[in-house]
């Protein structure tokens, strides 16, 4: 038997990213029909086959059409995640980040997020800081694994060297990360910190044309006080406000394409960063 759905004037709209940002005061209980220009974002200029083209390909959403009407079905079991280790583990990607992001919330209780505060720092603030480079770190790692690969496999065809040895001295670090393309497509646009309404691109920098410009001011900070806690003063708010949002940015991306289901939710700190609601 078909399950019940509900119909509703509206769920949310879709962005670019085909995420769905909904309209929190009307919270899915059940499959819920909604019509193809309510899931459309308002005054968009996508084409409406093409986009339920991508959407049907993406794996967070399950579209049914009506053959009698223009209306699809958003599954409740959209908002869950999918089973296996793979998943599990971009699971906790999502909660690490939420943990951090809670954390640095809580930081605003000491210290007020102002302009004028972003270079003060601390214990505190570097523990953040610290946390949120080692997530960075960790996705960054993953989604650079394709490119690792690519150039393993060049070293083996261009010097005959053995394929473990080319692995051995292939670092999956921030000489790889700058290059990667899912890594760099964040270099554009920008990011708002909500509590201060402060602009900026934590990644900015891996757009410079020539490569050995691409490199992070907050993370080389925070490398400075990672080896040497003399270099305290390197830990920064605004380090922590670029590095918190440079993971949130990543968990956001391989946290989507790993097929973490669920409806995603607006960050409490950064403007236009949304990540699955757990």
């Amino acid at each position: 038997m078909q399950a019940a759905t509900k119909a509703i004037e509206t769920i949310g709209t879709i962005d670019a990213q085909h995420h769905l940002v909904p309209d929190e005061t009307l919270p899915i209980t059940g499959p819920t029909r909604v019509r193809v220009s309510h899931l459309l974002p308002e005054e968009s200029n996508i084409n409406e086959t093409e986009w339920l083209q991508a959407a049907a390909a993406n794996p967070a959403f399950d579209f049914l059409k009506d053959p009698e009407e223009d209306i699809y079905t958003l599954s409740d079991g959209d908002r869950f995640m999918m089973g296996g280790d793979k998943v599990n583990k971009y699971y906790n990607m999502v909660r690490m980040y939420n943990i951090l992001e809670s954390d640095t919330n809580d930081l605003g209780s000491t210290i007020h997020f102002d302009k004028r505060n972003l270079d003060c720092f601390g214990i505190r603030i570097y523990h953040l800081l610290f946390m949120s480079c080692n997530l960075f770190e960790l996705v960054a790692k993953e989604m650079a694994e394709e490119t690792v690969n690519d150039i393993v496999k060049k070293k083996v065809e261009d010097t005959g060297m053995g394929e473990a040895h080319a692995r051995k001295e292939t670092h999956n670090n921030m000489n790889v990360w700058k290059v990667v393309p899912t890594i760099c497509q964040f270099s554009s646009g920008e990011i708002t910190f909500l509590p201060m309404g402060y602009k900026f691109n934590p990644l900015n920098a891996l757009g410079e044309a020539d490569i050995n410009k691409r490199n992070l001011t907050w993370w080389q900070d925070y490398n400075s006080v990672k080896h040497d806690l003399m270099q305290i003063h390197n830990a920064t708010l605004r380090n922590l406000i670029y590095a918190l949002c440079s993971a949130g940015l990543l968990v956001s991306h391989i946290a989507f394409i790993g097929g973490v289901r669920a409806i995603q939710k607006r960050s409490v700190l950064f403007g236009g960063l949304y990540l699955p609601s757990l």
